[in-house]
């Protein structure tokens, strides 16, 4: 609360997190992000249980039918860190790699580049800009074609 009331420790603040530009300035953006995030928290609250429960169920059933699944619950726990939680399933360390985060950059910028449906979307959207043009010039008044 004390951040709220002094004008230097805001500027701190916001100096040591990269300045004003690291900051969301869009208040739809923000709105959106919030709304977001509580609709998300409502249904994960939902899932949560039912997961944990199957965890429970899957280990013991591997205790009375002497198997212990370790697939089903490894990819369980898989799912949750990945889906639910948001977090990566590789390894920290081995990003820390510079050839590995290159390797990442240059395959994630060639599926886009070479993605057909990009390509599609960009003239689909030059033409329909092009056809409201050309209607917008050649309608009688203010009459909007679109």
């Amino acid at each position: 609360m004390d951040a709220s009331r002094d004008r230097n420790i805001r500027k701190n603040m916001i100096t040591n997190r990269g300045g004003i530009q690291e900051f969301e300035n869009n208040l739809e953006m923000l709105a959106l992000k919030h709304e977001y995030s509580y609709i998300q928290k409502e249904e994960v609250n939902k899932i949560l249980p039912f997961m944990k429960a199957l965890s429970i169920h899957l280990a013991n059933q591997g205790i009375i039918l002497n198997d212990n699944f370790e697939n089903d619950l490894a990819y369980i726990k898989n799912f949750i860190k990945s889906k639910i939680q948001n977090k990566s399933l590789q390894n920290i360390e081995a990003l820390d790699n510079s050839l590995v985060k290159e390797t990442m950059k240059a395959t994630s910028v060639m599926a886009l580049a070479f993605n057909p449906k990009q390509l599609y979307q960009s003239i689909d959207g030059l033409w329909k800009d092009c056809r409201i043009v050309f209607q917008n010039a050649h309608s009688e008044g203010d009459k909007n074609l679109t």
